[in-house]
């Protein structure tokens, strides 16, 4: 990656293509960049490989409707991750197109604190605390089967990971205040 002219038109046509999906505007685009790069596998190594791997990950992205530096991914919902300040939130969830996610999820920001469940998803491990902004959204990534032996990759026999998408409103403004008796 040392040639930085070469690595300037490299940036300059992912970024491009990542706008003509609509996937990205302009105050977006070095995020996506940013996020791609760092989520290119090992053992790509040369630019026009990583290129096509890049112009792939953009197109999962956009048949799956997410935009990867606003989207998190966790394995379950907890009301944690809402702000506890007073307000009242909505959460909806919607099963997800499991083909657009699947490749789509190595690129989102995972907050996913169990290892091996980030082996099997091929994620990376990540204890950080997650608050979600109202209109933000998220992705779940659902295991449902058998405790996960330790150090596994793959899933066991029986298991199975749901994709969820879900989002988050403030509602307070919709909800009427409780009258006050006046004596």
């Amino acid at each position: 990656w040392g040639d930085s002219d070469l690595w300037a038109e490299y940036r300059e046509k992912i970024i491009a293509h990542g706008r003509a999906t609509g996937l990205c505007c302009a105050d977006e685009s070095d995020q996506l960049f940013d996020r791609l790069i760092r989520s290119i596998p090992e053992d790509i190594m040369d630019y026009d490989e990583s290129y096509e791997w890049c112009v792939k990950e953009i197109d999962a992205l956009e048949k799956s409707g997410l935009a990867p530096w606003s989207v998190p991914l966790v394995n379950s919902f907890s009301l944690n991750m809402l702000p506890c300040d007073g307000r009242m939130f909505n959460v909806q969830l919607k099963k997800a197109d499991e083909s657009a996610l699947q490749e789509a999820r190595r690129i989102l920001k995972s907050y996913i604190g169990h290892e091996d469940l980030c082996k099997i998803l091929g994620v990376k491990f990540n204890r950080e605390t997650l608050t979600l902004r109202s209109g933000q959204g998220f992705l779940v990534a659902q295991y449902t089967g058998p405790r996960l032996p330790e150090g596994t990759t793959q899933l066991p026999e029986g298991a199975k990971i749901t994709y969820y998408i879900g989002v988050v409103d403030d509602i307070s403004a919709d909800v009427p205040e409780p009258e006050q008796d006046h004596d």
